[in-house]
């Protein structure tokens, strides 16, 4: 009877415990991170602040190895293509930095690859999402590594409607009147009807026709990397859609229209 009464004791006191031990060994469920919040926290790794790098004819490698130390990011080398132009992790690279960033730290290092050697001077860097690649411009502009962007031009291409029939306002009558007190005066004289309408139709016209939306196009084909498009035998895309364009291009490219890691 005893052992009975001691092996129930014994019982109700390892229940909390085994409990308390699968609520440890059970993380809590990570929130769903926002769409484009990846693309904030590289940022805030490539702008994070350094105190001191000293990297004294290290490896390639070892670089790459403390980028990603740096945050949760993901850094993705691409050595085949970088060994097309010299490249390899064994590749030595003397940087010494203080009071910079890790953004400074990573340019320094690929400035020292590319000084002196011209087969070197596309290697470049580029985000997607929160991870980083190394590569050479050449990869990134491969087909297969297009990027299609949905770009809102809503605001460049607002046009102001051409009111016509406006009221004019007789200020002097009002003037007179206020002096005089009393009575009412009709300041907007005249007009007052179709300004509306005259908007209206103005706006459903530019929608169907969207003339200033072609002529953007137009100028980002001739004036920003201009042999890649397929207007003139290129790859690249832009296509028109309301008051949007959605590009297909190279990451290089996307950047130079919309400024870096505007992809998410």
């Amino acid at each position: 009877m005893k052992n009975s009464i001691l092996c129930m004791v014994l019982i109700g006191l390892a229940a909390p415990l085994a409990l308390a031990q699968s609520t440890r060994e059970e993380p809590a469920p990570k929130p769903p991170v926002p769409r484009g919040a990846e693309s904030t926290v590289l940022l805030s790794v490539l702008n994070q602040h350094v105190d001191e790098v000293d990297f004294q004819d290290k490896p390639f490698e070892e670089v790459v190895d403390w980028l990603a130390k740096q945050g949760a990011i993901n850094v993705v080398p691409h050595w085949k293509a970088m060994e097309l132009e010299g490249i390899n992790s064994d590749t030595g690279v003397t940087v010494r930095l203080r009071d910079t960033t890790v953004r400074e730290a990573l340019n320094a290092a690929l400035e020292w690859l590319r000084e002196g050697d011209l087969t070197r001077s596309s290697v470049t860097y580029q985000g997607t999402g929160n991870t980083l690649r190394i590569s050479t411009k050449n990869d990134f502009n491969h087909e297969e590594n297009f990027v299609v962007k949905v770009y809102d031009v809503t605001d460049i291409l607002v046009r102001i409607p051409d009111f016509r029939g406006a009221p004019d306002i007789d200020i002097q009558s009002a003037q007179q009147s206020g002096g005089q007190g009393g009575g009412s005066v009709q300041l907007f004289a005249g007009g007052g009807q179709g300004g509306d309408d005259e908007g209206e139709n103005t706006n459903n016209e530019f929608q169907a026709t969207n003339p200033a939306l072609d002529a953007l196009r137009a100028v980002i084909e001739d004036t920003i990397a201009s042999t890649t498009w397929d207007t003139f035998a290129g790859k690249g895309k832009i296509r028109v859609y309301n008051k949007q364009l959605v590009i297909s291009n190279s990451v290089e490219v996307h950047e130079k229209i919309g400024g870096r890691f505007v992809h998410d």
